[in-house]
């Protein structure tokens, strides 16, 4: 559930909580009534960068990578990694999966990350149990509960057997054990789901598995599973009132104020302008989606875009229009220009041939005048 689901299911609760029937105070209850699933998800891919220290090494590319990681440095962490000599140092493989697997100084890369850690896996138990979320979280492999449990009872066993270990017990989260009870209880083993449960409670103060025992506890010893709901609840987990119906039973036949009674039964419109402000609420809040706000950044980016694609393109119509149009007035210039100079070749010619005639004229006339003076001698 996102943060939007989680503000519109906490406004929506909030109104039915307070506004319910007549008795104000009996059915206002716990918030969590409606609000139980909210928050209580568990996200096992969830990871933190200081979550890398769950890692224990003694090489040092690795202890300053994770030095730099946990500063978020990201880039120089994975400079340092690369340089691990991943068949002396295993845990390599882990810190290398988690920069792929979260693109941490490095593209994302699942595919690559899952790589790493099967590569891993059968010498490190960092390896080993990062596979395991995986597999339960569906993270590029496909989901199989099964054998997330495998790997971490595994894993939990080694650290028990073993004291050389990649792994620093200090930081192994406890949400897996919380899962592995939770799967044995699905199963049918009772008794191991218990111990672990309680060891993610206990010893590692997790508040989903306080709040799991207390549902476990709740129908044959109440007193105990009160204990384990009410540090649930300390611990911020939404507990549903549900388990604390006798406590709500004292103040629910309570008779509310009679002019209290009397104004919310009177406050009928109010309520629909509360109801209605709470509409407008949840579209100022679909306004301020970061998704929606990137979407409208977006249509306006296209809208502009597609705007000055028409003003290009009509100015290119012009451009070529004018092009048309000169290259009309070059050919008729030059056409012009071609006539002209071929009348002017026309009147060379003609020019010609009369020079030619006057010149024959002439000789015609000097030859007559010779043969009159030869006459006359």
């Amino acid at each position: 559930m996102n943060k939007k689901e989680k503000f519109a299911a906490g406004v929506k609760a909030s109104f039915r909580a307070t506004f319910h029937k007549g008795h104000v105070l009996g059915k206002m209850g716990y918030l969590h009534d409606e609000l139980e699933v909210v928050g209580n998800d568990i996200s096992y891919m969830h990871f933190k960068n200081t979550d890398i220290g769950i890692c224990r090494t003694k090489n040092e590319f690795c202890q300053r990578g994770m030095g730099a990681f946990i500063n978020k440095k990201y880039k120089d962490a994975y400079r340092e990694f690369e340089k691990i000599n991943l068949d002396q140092f295993p845990e390599g493989y882990y810190v290398i999966a988690i920069c792929n697997l979260y693109g941490k100084g490095v593209k994302k890369n699942i595919a690559e990350g899952i790589r790493m850690a099967k590569m891993g896996a059968d010498r490190s138990l960092c390896c080993k149990q990062l596979l395991a979320r995986c597999y339960i979280e569906g993270k590029g492999v496909q989901i199989n509960k099964r054998k997330a449990y495998e790997l971490i009872i595994d894993t939990m066993s080694q650290m028990n057997s073993r004291t050389n270990t990649d792994i620093d017990d200090d930081y192994f989260m406890p949400d897996i054990i919380h899962f592995c009870g939770e799967y044995e209880l699905e199963n049918g083993q009772d008794e191991k789901a218990l111990e672990h449960l309680q060891m993610a409670a206990v010893d590692k103060n997790y508040g989903q598995s306080y709040y799991l025992l207390g549902k476990y506890y709740f129908e044959d010893e109440p007193e105990k599973a009160k204990k384990y709901l009410n540090r649930a609840k300390q611990l911020n987990v939404n507990v549903s009132s549900a388990y604390y119906a006798d406590e709500r039973a004292e103040v629910s036949d309570e008779t509310i104020d009679g002019g209290v009674f009397e104004k919310l039964s009177k406050g009928t419109s109010e309520l629909s302008s509360i109801s209605e402000s709470l509409d407008n609420i949840m579209d100022h809040v679909d306004k301020l989606d970061p998704t929606n706000i990137k979407l409208e950044h977006l249509k306006k980016v296209n809208e502009y875009n597609a705007i000055k694609r028409q003003e290009e393109l009509e100015k290119l119509k012009h451009e070529q229009k004018t092009l048309g149009y000169e290259a009309i007035n070059a050919v008729e210039k030059f056409t012009h220009i071609k006539q002209i100079r071929k009348s002017e070749g026309k009147s060379d010619k003609e020019e010609t041939k009369l020079e030619k005639q006057r010149r024959k004229n002439r000789e015609r006339k000097d030859r007559e005048k010779l043969a009159e003076k030869s006459k006359k001698e």
